[in-house]
């Protein structure tokens, strides 16, 4: 009778270790499914930036494909600058042809 008692104490013993081995390896599969979801929402965010920029410089065609227009690339930004017949720069709000 004892040592039927201490090979059920044993099992418990075991699936109480198995439970705790589990839950560990569920914790750190948690963790790792986190940080992908994080670099994948960074992934799409950044996606979107460039989809804007894509739309902006698109809208710019046109005017590059003008003479009349001069494209001033920055590193976060693009400007452009309408130029006369002589190609100097028509300040701002004086867009005339």
């Amino acid at each position: 009778m004892y040592l039927n008692s201490k090979n059920k104490q044993q099992e418990i013993d075991i699936l109480k270790t198995n439970v705790k081995d589990l839950q560990k390896q569920l914790s750190q599969s948690y963790i790792d499914i986190k940080e992908k979801l994080d670099i994948i929402e960074s992934i799409e965010k950044k996606n979107k930036e460039l989809e804007a920029k894509i739309v902006e410089y698109q809208k710019m065609i046109p005017d590059v494909m003008d003479s009349k227009t001069r494209v001033t690339a920055t590193k976060d930004s693009v400007a452009v600058t309408k130029l006369n017949n002589y190609g100097i720069p028509i300040p701002s709000g004086e867009d005339f042809k």
